[in-house]
């Protein structure tokens, strides 16, 4: 009787191993990283950033999505193929900020020349932080200029933004083609890092933003 019990037990096991679909090479590469997950400081969400691939783009997709915990409802509220967005929470936890770089954007001729000419002579695209508003629902793109934003922090409440953005300074050699690594070295010592402050004139209103520069960093 025993044998018996053994037998058909093996017997289902091999059935549903049988049954089981196996996992495609699509299936296998298909895959989600979870990056990051941050709790709302008002306790009320959770931000998660994940990174999936994105065949038909040969990209990556960095996205982050909001999670509210009491209802249970997620939705998607910014897709980047260019990079983490480092989403941060304002201190109420009424607003997220990003930094939106997408480096798709940048052509192979375009990368040559950074390393060829000054970075001042550089076409470059206008500069935005992004601002989602919890209440809203919305994202607000807000322009900071020419220089790419490399990090930010806000205040201890939602009153203001500091970024810090990094540019060469003004020489007579801006316009001179840079010949050898040699002096490629000189001119790291060339760029300059500015502390900048974006900030709410009036509460909460997208409208009254201004920037201001704070001071120069050597």
């Amino acid at each position: 009787m025993f044998i018996c019990i053994v037998f058909f037990l093996q017997l289902l096991l091999y059935s549903s191993i049988a049954t089981k679909s196996q996992l495609t090479l699509d299936e296998f590469f298909d895959y989600t990283d979870f990056l990051s997950v941050s709790l709302s400081p008002n306790g009320e969400y959770l931000l998660i950033e994940t990174l999936r691939p994105n065949w038909n783009s040969s990209t990556y997709e960095f996205s982050c999505w909001l999670y509210e915990i009491n209802t249970k409802q997620k939705q998607l509220i910014v897709t980047n193929t260019g990079g983490s967005s480092r989403p941060k929470w304002s201190p109420s936890g009424n607003w997220i900020a990003f930094l939106q770089v997408d480096q798709t954007k940048m052509s192979t001729k375009n990368r040559y020349k950074h390393y060829q000419r000054s970075f001042e002579n550089i076409e470059k695209n206008q500069q935005f932080i992004y601002l989602y508003s919890i209440e809203s629902k919305k994202m607000f793109p807000v322009l900071v200029g020419n220089e790419m934003p490399s990090t930010l922090t806000w205040s201890n409440n939602d009153s203001s933004i500091y970024f810090i953005t990094s540019k060469t300074r003004k020489t007579d050699d801006d316009q001179v083609e840079w010949k050898n690594i040699i002096d490629y070295r000189k001119s790291i010592d060339n760029y300059v890092s500015t502390i900048n402050c974006l900030a709410f004139e009036t509460e909460n209103q997208i409208s009254s933003l201004k920037i201001s520069t704070i001071q120069d960093v050597p």
